[in-house]
């Protein structure tokens, strides 16, 4: 019997001992959620806004030139389907289809995009909305614009060009 009492005590102290060494141990982490974007302001935040688009859905045309397109997220819609952006300045072109609101039967269609501008490309019409930041970066963009082939290459990567189906992306810039 002496021994059972003996034994009560150091069950009860290798419990103990059990429970603080598992105490001691630390918590596994929680991992950190990426933080939310507050926008783009800056060239860096262009730079890391390209890094983080999804590689089937981005290119550059040069070093300070990159195109995004839109891509399919649930619920949400894009203001247009390609974004041209020239990462120095934080200047972008959006470009999108043209599209009409029409409030109730009676009205006259209302233009959605009434501060965007026609871009007409090989006889197809599109919107674009514009913000220069600097006449380099007006320069830069502009120039893409004017590309029959760059602006080509844009639509049918966005899927935007109908006499054939999107094509792939390559990841190396225009040459």
């Amino acid at each position: 019997m002496d021994r059972w009492l003996l034994a009560i005590p150091v069950g009860l102290a290798l419990v103990a001992a059990s429970l603080v060494a598992c105490g001691a141990e630390s918590p596994t982490p929680t991992p950190t959620p990426r933080p939310v974007s507050q926008g783009v302001h800056t060239s860096e935040d262009m730079r890391a806004q390209y890094d983080r688009w999804p590689d089937a859905y981005k290119f550059a045309v040069s070093d300070d030139v990159v195109v995004l397109l839109a891509y399919p997220m649930g619920n949400g819609t894009w203001a247009g389907f390609a974004f041209i952006h020239d990462i120095p300045s934080v200047s972008s072109v959006t470009l999108g289809r043209p599209a009409v609101l029409i409030p109730s039967p009676d009205s006259t269609p209302v233009p959605l995009f009434d501060d965007w501008d026609t871009l007409t490309v090989e006889g197809k019409d599109f919107r674009a909305f514009r913000r220069y930041n600097s006449e380099e970066s007006r320069t830069r963009l502009e120039a893409v614009l004017a590309d029959e082939g760059a602006m080509r290459r844009i639509l049918r990567a966005s899927g935007q060009w109908q006499e054939e189906p999107a094509t792939p992306i390559p990841s190396n810039p225009m040459p």
